[in-house]
């Protein structure tokens, strides 16, 4: 072969090359097109439709956020204690674990809490004081919202004398009966509590019923939701932790 053949030879398979790279691509895009919707003959009418004169291309956007819309996305919490607590509960004092379906332990201060990514929640629980304890009403099963440490929470407490009460600690100091309500509440009993935490306001049904709704001037203003035994043995069911309404 002369080197004029083989010159010709080589611009051969290097145009042959391109062409090959050009159709993968085409292929390609077809593809994606396709993929996008619209089938084999929309995507090429797509790729080779030009654009009219004085026409720009369309921009996807993204839809604007509605109106109010949280930049929080919260999946409610939920433990049922079926062979096991399935939430990443923080154990502070005492040991608890699951028996019998539910989450149980017993001595003075025995508290245990999860993580809540939003400082108003609804946090819903059925509680139960499996013994009381003999110096005090408030020697039973506890619930505790907007948790920060053993300085800082509230607490709903259904005494022994029948009174549900809501009261915190805060900065270390204890404030007792910031609200109570009189409902012959029966601690040994299962109850079922939900505590509704907005802004300053905390809600408190019991068994269905609201008895409780404070406007706390001196807010504590965010925190976990978990439980805590006084001076008892308690346990909890049901645990549901949700974004308010």
């Amino acid at each position: 072969m002369n080197k004029k053949t083989f010159r010709y030879s080589e611009n051969g398979q290097s145009m042959l090359e391109y062409a090959l790279i050009i159709l993968l691509m085409a292929g390609l895009t077809i593809a994606a097109l396709w993929l996008l919707g619209g089938g084999v003959r929309d995507a090429l009418a797509r790729l080779f439709q030009p654009t009219p004169a004085g026409e720009t291309p369309p921009v996807s956007e993204e839809s604007p956020a509605p109106s109010g819309a949280t930049d929080h996305f919260f999946i409610p919490l939920v433990d049922d204690f079926v062979d096991q607590a399935l939430l990443d509960w923080q154990i502070s004092k005492g040991n608890w674990l699951v028996k019998d379906g539910l989450f149980q332990s017993a001595g003075q201060g025995s508290l245990a809490w999860v993580k809540v990514p939003l400082p108003d929640y609804t946090y819903s629980l059925d509680l139960t004081t499996l013994k009381s304890g003999k110096k005090s009403a408030d020697q039973v099963i506890q619930a505790v919202v907007r948790f920060q440490d053993e300085k800082n929470y509230y607490a709903i407490i259904p005494n022994q004398n029948g009174v549900i009460e809501l009261a915190k600690m805060q900065n270390g100091v204890w404030y007792p009966s910031l609200a109570v309500a009189q409902v012959g509440v029966d601690p040994e009993k299962t109850n079922a509590l939900q505590v509704k935490v907005s802004g300053s306001q905390i809600e408190v049904n019991l068994n269905g019923t609201l008895v409780i709704r404070y406007d706390d001037p001196s807010p504590i203003p965010s925190g976990g939701a978990g439980t805590v035994n006084n001076g008892s043995a308690g346990a909890i069911d049901h645990v549901k932790i949700e974004p308010n309404p």
